[in-house]
């Protein structure tokens, strides 16, 4: 199971981030992933970017050149969550679905 997880990441003055790498670190061993990095993908000239990420718990860095990486927050992948956004997953209640 696995879900894809795209939109374009924009930076704090609307204007669409390029050359950002998103890392999705695996934070625990669970039986689809092992605490390792698992997903990374990096955004396009219009900030667009698009990855596929396993079912797990994830710590997610953004990092850019010549910028410190960044722990931007922390998602749940469960079975049947869907595809969506970045900001789905970082906003998406800490639960599981019902």
């Amino acid at each position: 199971m696995a879900v894809i997880i795209s939109d374009i990441l924009i930076g704090p003055n609307s204007a669409p981030l390029a050359g950002v790498t998103i890392k999705f670190i695996a934070a625990e061993t669970s039986h689809f992933v092992i605490k390792t990095v698992v997903a990374e993908t990096t955004t396009a000239a219009d900030g667009a970017y698009s990855v596929t990420v396993p079912v797990g718990l994830y710590d997610v860095v953004l990092s850019s050149y010549g910028v410190r990486p960044q722990t931007v927050g922390q998602f749940r992948v469960y079975t049947d969550s869907e595809s969506g956004t970045l900001n789905d997953f970082l906003n998406a209640p800490k639960t599981a679905p019902s």
